[in-house]
């Protein structure tokens, strides 16, 4: 259930909804969110979302990275990794860059990288 563009509530009486959100269209506050892929649907219809929700590129993969992906499985890289914070090498490349780019030191031990939400 949802708030109305008017501000009544649509929800049951034992439901506290989110206080409406400032600045943001109706049309988007007014989504309900139990399935992602509804959601998607309907935010696409909107003409000028910008699907970045499913977290898929619309361009290809560049070379350096295909290539970097082929050497890893010719080397067995077939792995997860022992879940701690990620590959040490991996956590420091991303605390050089996070730090080059916030202009401040970003710790190693502030990055983790892991293979997937459900190992996070």
């Amino acid at each position: 259930m949802t708030l109305s563009r008017s501000g009544a509530s649509a929800y049951p009486a034992n439901v506290r909804p989110f206080p409406p959100l400032e600045g943001i269209r109706p049309q988007i506050q007014d989504l309900r969110t139990e399935n992602i892929a509804q959601l998607a649907a309907k935010a696409q219809s909107l003409g000028d979302v910008i699907p970045l929700w499913y977290g898929e590129g619309d361009m290809v993969t560049p070379g350096f990275i295909i290539d970097a992906a082929k050497a890893s499985l010719d080397a067995g890289q077939t792995f997860y990794i022992p879940n701690m914070r990620g590959l040490g090498s991996l956590t420091t490349a991303l605390s050089d860059y996070q730090s080059r780019l916030h202009g401040r030191h970003i710790a190693v031990e502030r990055s983790t990288v892991t293979p997937g939400g459900m190992h996070a």
